[in-house]
């Protein structure tokens, strides 16, 4: 765990994130505070994309010494919170507390439904795109109701780089956006076959499998 969590530490610094807290093997990091970025967001999702590289190489490492192959997931939240300090009078940290950043958390569990290892807020995706456009590849998972959440939330998968998509994912993405069409339409029989031709395109693609499943059942 130690090394894991120095690993995406670096992750974190290496973008001009504050690293805010271990949360038991977690990591709670946040951008734009105390130093304004315009860029924030796109900070943030270049982070979660050094995460998953850095992680993937971390398993090959711990494959050969016979170590246990550790998981992680990410939720990015953008939105107003409270900055400073929190705590007692004698001892406090540096943190953010409100709403948003509940959402950011609940997000990052949300990734388990969906087969999913980046999960982003429409504000987070909206904001990446405004300052790096073209840059990232998200696409539309759902519009989810959270706890504590009055209003849906519309989430966005952060599939990776655009420029270092290969033809099959982008192929899956294709067809998993227009079976999302027909799902939202109630055309669960065409839809149900374009996430399976997604599947086939790109066999671990995790949003496909699950809309699979919500059309059989549905």
């Amino acid at each position: 765990l130690s090394e894991y969590l120095s690993r995406m530490t670096e992750c974190v610094k290496a973008t001009g994130g504050t690293l805010d807290k271990f949360i038991g093997d977690s990591i709670m990091a946040e951008w734009n505070a105390p130093v304004d970025q315009d860029d924030h967001a796109a900070r943030a999702c270049e982070s979660a994309l050094m995460m998953m590289f850095d992680l993937k190489a971390l398993r090959e490492e711990w494959r050969g010494v016979h170590r246990p192959l550790l998981n992680a997931r990410v939720g990015i939240n953008t939105g107003e919170m409270v900055v400073g300090n929190m705590g007692s009078k004698e001892i406090f940290d540096y943190t953010v507390i409100g709403n948003e950043v509940n959402t950011a958390s609940r997000l990052e569990r949300l990734n388990k439904d969906f087969g999913t290892s980046i999960i982003v807020a429409e504000t987070a995706r909206n904001e990446a795109e405004r300052c790096c456009p073209g840059k990232f590849a998200f696409r539309f998972l759902a519009r989810v109701a959270l706890k504590g959440r009055a209003v849906p939330l519309t989430v966005h998968e952060l599939v990776g780089r655009m420029s270092s998509l290969d033809r099959g994912r982008r192929e899956a993405i294709e067809s998993f956006n227009r079976g999302i069409e027909y799902f939202i339409m109630g055309s669960f029989v065409e839809a149900k076959r374009l996430f399976q031709r997604a599947i086939g395109e790109y066999s671990e693609d995790g949003p496909s499998n699950a809309y699979v499943s919500l059309c059989d059942r549905y």
